[in-house]
């Protein structure tokens, strides 16, 4: 097969690899700030009970207000800007257990 045929199928099939190995960067990067905001917002409201992780960040998460507060943390957090994502994290109302 000529090279010069060869070349855009090599290039077509080594995109997905690319793809993918930024993904799975993105998913860990998800996953550490998940875990940030989560270990942040039990350490605001230090819940009086033992909740799972899952459990915590779906009680934070029924708020509506919570949710747009979580978001604007994200994003700081994202973008290191840590004055937003402070205050994002004092806004956040605490829920009942």
């Amino acid at each position: 097969m000529n090279i010069v045929r060869a070349l855009p199928l090599i290039i077509i099939m080594s995109m997905p690899g690319i793809a993918l190995a930024d993904s799975a960067f993105q998913s860990l990067e998800f996953g550490k700030n998940k875990q940030q905001l989560v270990r942040d917002t039990k350490e605001k409201c230090q819940p009086e009970k033992k909740v799972s992780d899952d459990d915590w960040a779906n009680k934070i998460l029924l708020s509506k207000d919570n949710k747009d507060l979580i978001r604007n943390a994200k994003t700081a957090l994202e973008k290191n800007n840590n004055r937003d994502y402070e205050k994002a994290i004092g806004q956040i109302k605490c829920p009942q257990l």
